[in-house]
């Protein structure tokens, strides 16, 4: 099999597992230093089948050939690590696979769950008391009085200025 199409198996493979939450990603307590990642990007590791995997962002500069300027841009990693934190392989893209896999991860280790209880539960909460409260007071017979009482007096008074 080429090299290639084994390491996109191997990325997809890691997307699924990592779907079906059979690998576990974490972040480390701390990133080793140096190996080209930016230090401010998060980072992932994960073992699965004894192997060790590292997971992160790292900026690139890049030449545009149609202006000739630089510009940055944002690359996905994802490496093999031996037992001394190196890394002995390396996949790289800015839009693939590779990418996926760490927007996948990254919302994996989001607490956006908890946040989400935190912040927006309250508020639907609210909005629903609210609407609760609204429908007791504008249902059944004394609901029905107060609507034609306001629909009497402002018929009346429509009329009384018409006359006026």
């Amino acid at each position: 099999m080429h090299f290639d199409i084994k390491c996109q198996s191997l990325i997809s493979v890691l997307h699924g597992q990592t779907l079906a939450r059979k690998v576990q990603w974490q972040k480390p307590a701390d990133a080793p230093a140096g190996k080209g990642e930016d230090r401010s990007a998060l980072r992932y590791e994960a073992t699965y089948r004894q192997a060790r995997f590292a997971l992160y962002q790292q900026d690139g500069l890049q030449r545009n050939p149609s202006t000739g300027m630089d510009g940055s841009s944002m690359w996905f990693v994802l490496a093999i690590l031996d037992e001394q934190d190196s890394e002995f392989w390396r996949e790289v893209d800015s839009n693939g696979s590779v990418s996926r896999l760490y927007r996948l991860v990254q919302r994996r280790a989001t607490p956006i769950d908890q946040i989400y209880a935190a912040i927006v539960d309250p508020v639907y909460e609210q909005l629903d008391r609210e609407a609760a409260e609204y429908r007791r007071e504008n249902s059944g017979w004394r609901a029905s009085l107060r609507r034609f009482k306001r629909t009497f007096v402002a018929r009346f008074m429509s009329v009384s200025s018409a006359r006026a």
